[in-house]
C-alpha cells in the first residue's frame, strides 16, 4: 500500500526535469547537461529502488540531489527508499524536506504520515493524512492509511469511515484488489 507514487513522482520529476520550455532552452549548455543528468541519476534510482536496491537507488537519488537539489520529488523518493531499507528516521527528514520545498504535495504527505505512524506519532500522522485529502480529496490511499492509524489508536467508527471513502474511490479508479481489500477490513472491525 505504502510508496505508491513512484510514478507520480516520475511524472512530477521527468516534467519538472525534462520539459523544454523557452525559459529551459535558454540557458546555458552546461545547466542543460545538469539537469538531464539528475533525470537520469532519478531515473536510474527508481530502477534500483523496483529491484530492491535501496542502497543503490539512495546513492542515485542523493547525486541528483546534489544536482538539482530544489525538486521536491527527489527528497521523497529517497526517502521511500529509506523508508523500504528500515530507516524511517531518515526518512522522514527527506519527507520534510520535499514538503519544505512543495508543500502543496499531496502524496508525500500520505508517506510521512505513513512514517510517522510506524515512528508511533500517531497524532502526526493523521495530521499528515488529513493535509494529503485536504489536497486531494480523491486520494484513496490517504483514507486508506488514516483507517489503520485510526485502528491503531482504537477508533474503530473512524477506520470504518475512512475505508468506506477508500473503498468507493478504489472502486470509482478501477482499483480492484484495493477495493475488495478496504471491503473486508471494514469486516473485520464489524466483527
Amino acid at each position: 500500500m505504502k510508496h505508491i507514487y513512484t510514478s507520480i513522482a516520475l511524472l512530477g520529476i521527468v516534467t519538472a526535469l525534462g520539459g523544454v520550455t523557452p525559459a529551459v532552452q535558454a540557458l546555458p549548455t552546461q545547466m542543460l547537461i545538469v539537469q538531464r543528468t539528475a533525470q537520469e541519476l532519478f531515473s536510474q534510482g527508481l530502477e534500483k529502488y523496483k529491484a530492491g536496491n535501496f542502497k543503490g537507488a539512495i546513492a542515485d537519488f542523493t547525486q541528483a540531489i546534489r544536482l538539482s537539489p530544489n525538486i521536491a520529488e527527489l527528497y521523497i523518493a529517497r526517502g521511500n527508499a529509506y523508508y523500504d531499507q528500515g530507516d524511517k528516521q531518515t526518512a522522514l527528514k527527506d519527507y520534510n524536506q520535499g514538503l519544505r520545498i512543495n508543500p502543496n504535495y499531496a502524496a508525500a504527505y500520505v508517506e510521512r504520515g505513513n512514517a510517522r505512524d510506524d515512528l508511533g506519532d500517531r497524532k502526526g500522522a493523521i495530521e499528515d493524512y488529513d493535509k494529503a485529502i485536504q489536497l486531494n480529496a480523491d486520494l484513496a490511499e490517504a483514507y486508506d492509511n488514516r483507517a489503520v492509524t485510526h485502528v491503531r489508536m482504537g477508533n474503530k467508527e473512524a477506520a470504518i469511515a475512512d475505508w468506506q471513502k477508500a473503498a468507493q474511490l478504489y472502486q470509482q479508479q478501477n482499483k480492484t484488489e484495493r477495493y475488495q481489500a478496504a471491503l473486508d477490513k471494514i469486516k473485520q472491525l464489524q466483527q
